[in-house]
């Protein structure tokens, strides 16, 4: 991995990108101190290819993750009960949010956030329900501690929406 900062008007811009220039990992500093991530509960993540500008500076991974965990300390508390309320091997439900490098984003119906790896999801359901606001079942498998999300495996889906918003169909 790649470490960037790039300084934006009155904006600080960390990113963790691989060879190809995705992110996986972003911070957006404020010079107030206000701070969104690109983990839970935020999901601030570039949903392209990080164009390297002239300006940016390269870092070491130790100042990003640095910068992280300071951006991250106040979601630690929640995190802490949700990882409590969901061990390993329960099976949970949610609504899928969006689609990232990460995979398939859940908000779970009693609070907190998961994620579940896209393409065993996509050979076992029907593509039509691979959309926001579809419910998806599936078992904790494990944390991501770094993102604040739970991994989830084993997924279903029955083609249910959680009724928030109209769901196009194509």
């Amino acid at each position: 991995m790649q470490y960037l900062k790039s300084v934006i008007d009155d904006e600080i811009w960390y990113f963790e990108i691989d060879g190809q220039q995705t992110a996986y990992r972003q911070i957006v500093a404020r010079q107030e101190g206000a701070c969104r991530v690109s983990g839970s509960p935020d999901f601030y993540l570039t949903d392209q290819s990080v164009e390297r500008m002239e300006g940016d500076i390269p870092i070491e991974s130790a100042e990003f993750e640095a910068v992280w965990a300071k951006a991250m300390a106040p979601y630690q508390e929640e995190w802490n009960r949700v990882r409590q309320r969901y061990p390993e091997g329960r099976r949970v439900t949610g609504a899928i949010m969006f689609f990232s490098i990460h995979g398939i984003h859940i908000a779970l119906s009693d609070g907190g956030y998961a994620v579940t790896a896209y393409e065993p999801v996509r050979s076992r359901v029907d593509h039509s329900y691979l959309y926001p606001h579809y419910l998806i079942e599936g078992t904790v498998q494990g944390v991501d501690d770094v993102n604040c999300w739970l991994v989830l495996g084993n997924c279903t889906m029955s083609g249910g929406t959680d009724g928030k918003e109209t769901i196009l169909r194509f």
